[in-house]
């Protein structure tokens, strides 16, 4: 009487030499082949169209927009993304011309008004104003007075948190902006069959961003025959 273990070798063998051998002569058997993969070309950057351009100037998060639609993403989630990183961006403008403001070179008065000051400690003083603004106090000889001059001053110390502000808001804005722009700009690319150059189009993004949406908006309104025979494979 046949044991398990034989029975089994029995059955299972010719299976197993029958799976070897077809896997043989499929290994003996490829046959090469070459995929061919058609691209597309964009109109050039700077070949600049009147709609395009001004709308990335004007309204940028509108085009992110859009590109981000036809990608199968959220219309208004990078729309109002954008939208914030841009407002930011130019919240620093403001906050450069605070910088103008010259800072305070004199003590911060103790007293609200400059009056209250005798000639000796009159010009080593600054007050605050009425609108929230320091102002230098300066001493008027004729009238024996101590006055408050119209010249805004910032402290040291408001001085270096702008700066400080500047910097963070420029690092968010400007970097947060550029990484959406590129990623959307990577993607539609893809989905267009456009050659991507990674640095290139990373520069593209970051320094020449006006140009890129534009050259990007006028593809979302390309003719779709262009597209006719266009095939390939996303690698």
């Amino acid at each position: 009487m046949m044991t398990d273990s034989e029975i089994f070798k029995e059955t299972y063998s010719p299976i197993n030499r029958q799976i070897r051998n077809n896997q043989n002569r499929e290994s003996e058997s490829t046959v090469s082949f070459t995929v061919n993969v058609q691209t597309r070309k964009w109109s050039p950057l700077y070949d600049i169209e009147t709609e395009s351009i001004c709308l990335s100037i004007t309204v940028p998060y509108h085009i992110i927009g859009k590109i981000a639609k036809s990608l199968e993403y959220g219309y208004k989630l990078c729309y109002y993304c954008y939208l914030f990183l841009t407002i930011l961006f130019y919240f620093t403008f403001y906050l450069y011309n605070q910088l103008l403001i010259p800072v305070c070179q004199t003590q911060k008065g103790e007293k609200k008004t400059c009056f209250e000051y005798q000639r000796d400690k009159c010009e080593t003083k600054y007050v605050q104003g009425s609108d929230g603004v320091y102002y230098p106090c300066s001493y008027n000889s004729e009238y024996d007075i101590c006055y408050q001059t119209d010249r805004k001053c910032i402290e040291k110390n408001t001085q270096t948190l702008i700066i400080i502000t500047i910097v963070l808001l420029n690092i968010i804005s400007f970097g947060g902006c550029g990484y959406i722009h590129h990623q959307l700009r990577y993607e539609f690319k893809l989905k267009q069959l456009v050659p991507y150059n990674k640095w290139e189009d990373m520069l593209i993004c970051f320094f020449l961003t006006p140009l890129s949406l534009a050259q990007q908006y006028k593809d979302l309104n390309s003719d779709p025959q262009e597209l006719e025979g266009v095939t390939g494979i996303r690698l």
